[in-house]
């Protein structure tokens, strides 16, 4: 088992065009725009609408950005966020019901004896540089400062 902490830093993940945009996504998938904003808005983009007269392409932009501006409030964007951190809280309940209810193979503790893989020798630890050695093959890693002398005991010969 282990145990993960998220903590939220205000960043421009929470700026406010950030949080406006995932307003306007939430309108433009619901059904709450009238027919004709909805239609604008599924309608595809192509190099053609653009060729001719656009007058009437330029109405329906003002007024599908009108109808939509009026869905935009500092009381939207937040009942929107707070939707979203909810529905994400709940996902990661979720995972760590699921994860507490898992058998997990048993892992190291305090008591327990670790040791190398038969063939498999330290080579040299220096600092947080580690090289283990199996037959002509070394394999160059780094390990936590707090690691190094429990990594240097380690043999084939469990402790």
């Amino acid at each position: 088992p282990s145990l993960h902490f998220t903590i939220t830093v205000p960043s421009s993940d929470f700026g406010f065009g950030v949080l406006m945009a995932y307003q306007l996504q939430s309108m433009l998938t619901s059904t709450n725009l009238t027919a004709a904003s909805d239609k604008f808005c599924r309608t595809a983009c192509t190099r053609k609408a653009f060729e001719g007269d656009t007058s009437k392409l330029q109405e329906e932009l003002q007024a599908a950005t009108a109808e939509l501006a009026k869905g935009v409030s500092l009381k939207s964007i937040q009942a929107n966020f707070e939707g979203r951190m909810a529905r994400q809280n709940e996902s990661r309940h979720k995972e760590v019901e699921f994860l507490m209810e898992k058998d997990l193979p048993p892992f190291p503790r305090e008591l327990s004896k670790v040791r190398l893989v038969p063939g498999v020798t330290i080579r040299s630890v220096q600092g947080v540089n580690v090289i283990f050695a199996r037959d002509d093959q070394t394999l160059d890693t780094h390990v936590a400062p707090t690691a190094t002398d429990l990594v240097g005991q380690l043999s084939a010969i469990p402790k």
